[in-house]
């Protein structure tokens, strides 16, 4: 649940940044990058880590081949891999985009529509935030996950339409709100479903780095993949090619998760 909160809010605190901060790019980068280096700092001498003596590989080539995990032999581990990478791909595409989408539907110029778009992601927030303890909760009582990510996949999916049905300024409200309700149950399990598929306990730090690649691949391919969809149709306000694609995106994730045996 904090991974999942921790996530959704960080738009929001950044927003924030730009807002109080000099308008300045290196203020905008660079405190974010003095604080992680001050947490991650922190968290390096706290932490105790563990202390290995067998000889690890030294050359480029063998550190890049102990990444590889074959999805055939660790099935479960590459569809909950694949899910994430759908689902992850699925909100970014909207959120990533809501700004723009705000001003374009609604009309409004960039600065005109920052304060709804404060509003609308305030509204995904608490919606999120809400799902994910809930969620967190019930799926640590009941040891069940792929129900969750179905569920999750499915009010996304709703949002997606009211986003694409209606576009007054409260229906990006209520859908921004649903989609962030949905996004909220999706983290509070995604990443206990990954942790209960690694292939392996004795290389889990390596694998766990493995499971951030399907979190920050999306980052790289949505913009690509947003590039080429207005490439195909965009009109002046119209935002539909993205949220029929990230309908898609969140029912592939969904899908991907049905062949997982090894969690219920």
């Amino acid at each position: 649940a904090v991974f999942g909160i921790s996530t959704s809010l960080a738009p929001v605190v950044g927003s924030v940044f730009i807002n109080v901060l000099p308008n300045d790019p290196r203020w905008w980068f660079g405190l974010p990058a003095v604080l992680a280096l001050m947490f991650n700092g922190a968290a390096a001498l706290i932490l105790r880590d563990t202390v290995r003596t067998q000889r690890v590989p030294r050359s480029w080539q063998a550190i890049l081949a102990s990444y590889w995990i074959n999805p055939r032999k660790h099935q479960d581990f590459a569809w909950a891999w694949i899910c994430r990478l759908f689902v992850t791909m699925s909100v970014l595409l909207v959120t990533v985009y809501m700004l723009y989408i705000v001003a374009g539907t609604l009309g409004l110029s960039e600065h005109e529509a920052a304060a709804k778009y404060g509003i609308i992601i305030g509204a995904f927030l608490i919606t999120n935030t809400i799902t994910a303890v809930i969620s967190a909760w019930w799926s640590d009582r009941t040891g069940r996950r792929k129900g969750i990510v179905w569920t999750s996949c499915l009010i996304t999916a709703v949002g997606l339409v009211i986003l694409l049905l209606f576009k007054d300024f409260h229906s990006l409200l209520l859908g921004a709100a649903v989609i962030g309700a949905g996004q909220g149950a999706y983290a509070a399990v995604d990443l206990a479903l990954m942790t209960e598929v690694l292939p392996e306990t004795e290389s889990s730090g390596k694998d766990l780095g493995v499971v951030a690649m399907a979190y920050l691949l999306p980052q790289l391919l949505v913009p690509m993949l947003a590039t080429a969809l207005f490439g195909l149709h965009h009109t002046q306000g119209d935002f539909s090619i993205l949220y029929l694609a990230s309908m898609v995106l969140s029912v592939l994730g969904a899908l991907a998760v049905l062949p997982i045996k090894s969690v219920r």
